[in-house]
């Protein structure tokens, strides 16, 4: 592993022991500035969510990084569309962010 790596695993690893969600979802932001996509799917799945706007928010940034890594290909079905719409008109603190 590079310094760099190293570096950027341990800014994961760090936002990830923190006890505020949003603090948590920010070790999101370190693999996708990577571009590392897979790494964040894994970094979701390593949030544990206390409530459902929580729920609603890493559902949404799943989204977001299959649509990052397909690009031209993504396909959004209109089931998925319902369920971010109705996640979009949610009035939550965390709602902004999705």
């Amino acid at each position: 592993m590079t310094l760099r790596s190293q570096r950027y695993s341990d800014a994961r690893e760090l936002f990830l022991s923190q006890d505020h969600f949003m603090l948590k979802a920010k070790a999101i932001d370190v693999d996708v500035k990577r571009g590392d996509y897979d790494v964040a799917r894994q970094t979701i799945s390593r949030i544990i969510p206390a409530s459902q706007s929580e729920i609603d928010y890493l559902m949404t940034q799943m989204t977001y990084l299959d649509y990052l890594s397909q690009q031209a290909q993504f396909v959004l079905a209109s089931s998925e569309y319902d369920r971010l719409r109705t996640v979009a008109e949610t009035h939550d603190p965390l709602a902004p962010y999705t």
